[in-house]
């Protein structure tokens, strides 16, 4: 019931604050067209306004520069790049060595795009590989784990202490501090990585499930119904950077020709957790099994299983180079031999 509640009037919530958008936008735009009367003039110059934007702070990808044969633009672009990013003299490329890699780039393009490099992939390629078949699983693994840890609490916020309106502000609130926090810390700190961000969101998670199922198991429950409350919040704000350190990763994992296949894959078991979420903490009606603590036992189990997955199963790819291609190893005549698919 209290489910049901909390998603109706989350629903209703989200349309008004749509609808105010929309009426504060509507405000604005009426302003502007009274004071411009042509109306042409009106929608130019939004055109034109968006187009500075871009111009400003977006460059175009200086590998797609190269594949359309702009190679001045790109080295501009590259040089752009290694400025905004504060790369020392010392370590950027000198005119010479930038030229002969962009060429080198450049030359490298136009002879695989004649070649089966090329080619369309498809779901199956995230099999090509026990490396990329690895990080599917396991990026795809966090997706539905974090999801369903996080949706499930969310749906019984209700049963939580407090009113579940100041909850939702307050989950909303740590969620973008931490996400805040950790950008900061990633962009100051090398050992900050995917791996120590992920693992220190599941360890909180853990710890705060494994204290509420202690305080269960005591009958001690509503004596620390605050200190539950806050751990409830936190975990809801930790598996939400958890996602995003998940999204992060599989980006930076996955090759070129395979990473929105495999990223599209991820965010569909996310939804496979959102699915099961509602029905975590009424599976007493469903398997009669009067067993209080049974939600958070399995919602432990599968924060413990994400961890491990996420820790021991696939490399740290913080300051990695991205790959563009599918590399598969074969040994011919006792000679290992890299090919490209």
């Amino acid at each position: 019931m209290a489910s049901g509640v909390s998603t109706q009037y989350g629903g209703c919530f989200r349309y008004r604050r749509t609808e105010k958008g929309k009426t504060s936008s509507s405000v604005l735009i009426i302003g502007i067209e009274r004071l411009s009367p042509p109306k042409d003039l009106l929608h130019y110059s939004t055109k034109l306004n968006k187009l500075k934007k871009k111009s400003i702070f977006l460059h175009e990808s200086p590998r797609w520069l190269m594949q359309k044969g702009k190679v001045l633009h790109a080295k501009k672009v590259f040089l752009a790049i290694e400025k905004f990013d504060g790369i020392p003299e010392s370590k950027s490329l000198n005119e010479i060595e930038l030229e002969s890699f962009i060429d080198n780039e450049h030359d490298t393009q136009i002879s695989e795009s004649n070649t089966k490099v090329g080619k369309q992939h498809s779901f199956w390629h995230l099999f090509k590989t026990r490396e990329i078949m690895t990080g599917t699983f396991v990026i795809a693994f966090t997706f539905f784990a974090t999801t369903l840890i996080n949706y499930s609490i969310m749906f019984n916020l209700g049963a939580v202490a407090g009113s579940i309106y100041m909850n939702s502000i307050l989950i909303g609130l740590l969620r973008y501090s931490f996400s805040l926090f950790s950008g900061l810390l990633d962009y100051k700190f090398e050992r900050f990585n995917r791996k120590m961000c992920h693992g220190i969101c599941s360890i909180v998670t853990i710890s705060i499930i494994v204290a509420i199922i202690v305080f269960c198991l005591t009958d001690t429950a509503s004596t620390f119904s605050t200190l539950i409350r806050i751990g409830v919040l936190l975990s809801c704000a930790m598996t939400s950077q958890a996602i995003i350190v998940a999204s992060i990763a599989s980006n930076e994992l996955m090759p070129t020709a395979i990473r929105s296949i495999s990223y599209s894959t991820a965010q569909l078991c996310s939804r496979f957790g959102i699915v099961f979420a509602p029905h975590v903490f009424h599976l007493n009606l469903y398997t009669g099994i009067d067993f209080p603590e049974l939600p958070y036992a399995i919602l432990l189990a599968i924060g413990l299983a994400d961890f491990f997955f996420f820790r021991f199963l696939i490399p740290e790819t913080k300051n990695k180079p991205l790959e563009d291609f599918i590399r598969k190893k074969t040994v011919v005549n006792e000679e290992e031999e890299e090919d490209r698919v």
